[in-house]
């Protein structure tokens, strides 16, 4: 069975699993904590859709690795799906996208390999995916704004100035590089030792449309 093949067929049998019941009745199945007390386990969603995953009969290893599956935040409009929240693709590595190409990169190869979960939330404990849509990776104006966008931080992170660097400068249309964590999660420059504020890139909104089919 060829790649694309496998990818259809693993859509097609994730689409009829979440058809059996509500995310929340899923969570409960498979022990998962919506919430305690008076607080919300914000990770519900996603950790529940992993375990649907995992639990699809008869997959292979082969099927297992060839989807990265995130889930977003949506509103469903009369005409669109609209998401309300960018989307955490990839952490920035420093050592390591000095020695990548952009075709072998760790954020490549998660946006080739993405499955996007459109997620509508009635409330914080209830929930339900309205789209579910692999990126099309035949788009070479979509893929060449990434690229260009990649090569340009790699060329700041070989030249020693990651650490100083500010998405405020950058206007790419779908992705853009951002700090992520804690005020203690820190990373280093590998070529002048500097430590600075961890960071990753995020799926913009338009790039979020682009892949719901919303544009």
């Amino acid at each position: 069975m060829s790649l694309e093949n496998d990818r259809i067929s693993f859509v097609n049998i994730f689409k009829e699993k979440l058809r059996e019941k509500k995310l929340s009745e899923f969570a409960k199945f498979y022990g998962v904590t919506i919430k305690k007390g008076r607080n919300i386990n914000k990770g519900w969603v996603g950790i529940t859709l992993s375990k649907i995953a995992s639990d699809i009969k008869n997959r292979s290893e082969k099927e297992e690795s060839i989807y990265c599956m995130k889930s977003v935040k949506v509103k469903l409009n009369k005409s669109s799906i609209e998401p309300i929240e960018t989307m955490a693709l990839t952490k920035l590595d420093p050592r390591i996208i000095i020695t990548q190409n952009f075709e072998d990169s760790d954020l490549w190869n998660t946006i080739k390999s993405l499955l996007l979960l459109g997620c509508e939330y009635r409330n914080k404990e209830d929930a339900s995916i309205i789209k579910i849509q692999p990126f099309n990776i035949d788009d070479k104006s979509l893929k060449n704004e990434i690229q260009t966008l990649w090569e340009s931080i790699k060329d700041i992170t070989a030249n020693g100035k990651i650490s100083s660097y500010s998405c405020k400068n950058e206007n790419n249309k779908y992705v853009q590089l951002r700090r992520k964590g804690t005020r203690n999660s820190r990373i280093k420059c590998p070529i002048t030792g500097v430590e600075f504020h961890s960071m990753s890139f995020y799926a913009k909104k338009d790039f979020l449309r682009y892949c719901l089919g919303s544009v």
